[in-house]
């Protein structure tokens, strides 16, 4: 084994004058206490001790201090900063002299012609880790940022890397002769991440940190959702206890957890509402028109921000059609209505009411996050804001001509659009229109099935008239056996399912605009391998039709499915296909398919 000697930072140690030994390739070829070298020394096995000087020689760190700047004691304890290890004074004419003799064990040579004194300085300079840019806490979207900033007091041999989330190994950082550096961000993945700059020479380590996050928009381009000049697709969940679990004091933290159960999923997109319209609830959002509870907002503050942080976006609605959470039949009630189906149609027409609900949307939509101080109009987290969850007019108007309904989209997704340009706006029509004669032959299915009722205009909705409106950015469609009467098996499903889609699918292809399944729900009155047919026979469908994007539900936190007929969950490590997991191999198996 070759003896080393290094001037400068470290003083390598090895047993001099033995036989040399063959090039390592890795450190278990070296002896206890050695490593294989593979920069300056590579092949070479080699002991590394740091030095720092003492008078006229110098100890070995962390076996010795330094006393008194003269003498090398050993170190009962640890020291704090960086004093040298077990080493003695060169010999006269060590390295950097004559022809004289190495060190002593351990030990750097003297100076040669100069009475055996060390001719330099081999201390190392502590590091400090300056990060100039981006800003702690900064938010970038769209353009990600470049990293820069300097290390002081670097030397040569330092090491710089860039660790992102406390993974490690970090990635190398080239510093120029001063000690600045700077590095492109535009690989890093949507949400919050941590950055830390890492600083390494001698015994010393230095590091500064920050946080930014990272989001992307996205747009419509040529009948397809579109970021960053690609094709954005998606497998999203229905999750309608996101905004109850989002209430609590720790609700951030609880959102979070089922944000990363669906994750697991290959979930990139998450639909919840937006809305709770009861005055007396606990977890209400409104209590009247143009009246809040600063609570329900900083619950939805919550909601928005957590999906912000993991990188996941929102599909958020701002009205249900049904009593659950208030939704219409509140906003009758408000205005003295007794709420019955009878006076739906006074929501819908021009009028209080009708303002009523747009400004409560713009207050929503223009809101300032109280958590992240991003207003959410300007927050890509948020996908799309979906005006009705679902909305069924049947027997609300005396006409089946979906006029009433497609005025109302109209004036409010022009309000929203106008409140919210860069985000995009969809009704949430369930699929219902007025003519089966643009469906073709799959209308002649849903007929033949006794279906003809979703396309006759008796559920007072136009959805290709909807789908026409330049305010209205793409396409929604819901696939919900109960709702749409599609049957009592998981075939039937299937097939009237597979019809219903294609049917809508390409109109949209001929309106040039995207189409999602808004929510594909399946309810458990039927057993979970028909189930898991009818799913699969959907997802067959948006993958071979291109569809941009499919919404399951209704999904809660383990075990918490509770009473919702179409509830499911997953559990980690639960068999694919089992009660614990009963869509997840299917919905990561679609995600898989859309990323590639």
């Amino acid at each position: 084994m070759r003896c080393l000697t290094l001037l400068g930072f470290l003083a390598f140690l090895a047993a001099c004058g033995e036989e040399a030994a063959p090039a390592c390739k890795s450190d278990s070829d070296c002896p206890t206490g050695y490593t294989c070298d593979f920069d300056r020394f590579a092949g070479d096995c080699v002991q590394q001790v740091y030095v720092v000087r003492c008078g006229r020689t110098f100890c070995e760190w962390p076996y010795q201090r330094c006393v008194d700047g003269q003498e090398c004691v050993e170190a009962s304890e640890l020291p704090d900063g960086g004093a040298g290890g077990a080493g003695g004074a060169g010999g006269a004419g060590g390295v950097g002299g004559g022809a004289g003799g190495a060190g002593g064990a351990g030990g750097v040579g003297g100076g040669g012609g100069v009475g055996g004194q060390p001719d330099m300085s081999v201390e190392v300079p502590a590091p400090r880790v300056l990060i100039e840019s981006p800003i702690d806490g900064q938010t970038f979207f769209d353009a990600p940022p470049m990293l820069s900033g300097q290390v002081l007091g670097l030397v040569a041999s330092g090491r710089v890397t860039l660790e992102v989330d406390g993974a490690m190994p970090g990635t190398a950082l080239s510093p120029d002769a001063d000690g600045r550096f700077s590095h492109p961000l535009g690989g890093l993945a949507p949400g919050t991440r941590r950055l830390t700059v890492v600083a390494e020479q001698g015994p010393h380590r230095a590091e500064a940190s920050i946080s930014i996050r990272l989001d992307f928009r996205v747009s419509v381009r040529g009948g397809q959702l579109e970021a960053g000049g690609r094709p954005f697709r998606f497998v999203a969940v229905n999750a309608p206890s996101l905004l109850t679990l989002a209430f609590e004091d720790d609700g951030q933290a609880r959102v979070a957890a089922v944000l990363a159960q669906a994750r697991a999923l290959g979930v990139n997109v998450v639909r919840a509402r937006a809305y709770d319209d009861r005055p007396n609830a606990r977890t209400a959002i409104q209590t009247a028109p143009g009246q809040y509870s600063e609570a329900g907002l900083v619950a939805l503050d919550r909601l928005v921000a957590a999906a912000g942080e993991v990188g996941m976006k929102l599909i958020l609605p701002l009205v249900d059609d049904d009593a659950a959470y208030g939704g219409i039949p509140q906003y009758l009630r408000w205005a003295g209505l007794p709420g019955a189906r009878a006076d739906f149609r006074q929501f819908f027409v021009a009028g209080q009411i009708r303002e009523w609900f747009k400004a409560h949307a713009r207050t929503v939509i223009e809101r300032t996050n109280s958590l992240t101080g991003n207003s959410f109009f300007n927050d890509p987290a948020i996908l799309a804001w979906e005006v009705v969850d679902g909305l069924d007019a049947a027997q609300v108007f005396g006409d089946a001509t979906g006029n009433q309904v497609n005025d109302f989209f109209s004036d409010v997704t022009a309000a929203l659009k106008a409140s919210a340009p860069t985000q995009l706006i969809i009704t949430g029509d369930v699929g219902y229109d007025t003519s089966p004669g643009p469906y073709g032959r799959h209308a002649a299915a849903l007929t033949d099935a006794g279906l003809g009722g979703l396309l006759d205009g008796s559920h007072g909705v136009a959805w290709i008239r909807d789908l026409r409106l330049p305010t209205v950015d793409f396409g929604t469609l819901q696939v919900d056996p109960d709702a749409l009467a599609l049957g009592g098996d998981g075939m039937a499903w299937a097939n009237l399912g597979a019809a219903w889609i294609r049917g809508h699918a390409g109109i949209a292809a001929l309106e040039g605009k995207p189409l999602i399944i808004s929510l594909a729900r399946l309810p458990s009155r039927v057993e979970l391998a028909p189930r898991r047919t009818a799913l699969q026979a959907w997802i067959d469908e948006v993958q071979s039709l291109g569809l941009a994007g499919v919404v399951v539900g209704n999904f809660y936190p383990a075990g918490a499915e509770g009473a919702d007929a179409a509830g499911f969950s997953y559990t980690e490590g639960a068999e694919a296909g089992s009660a614990g997991n009963p869509y997840g191999d299917l919905l990561q198996g679609l995600a898989s398919e859309l990323t590639r």
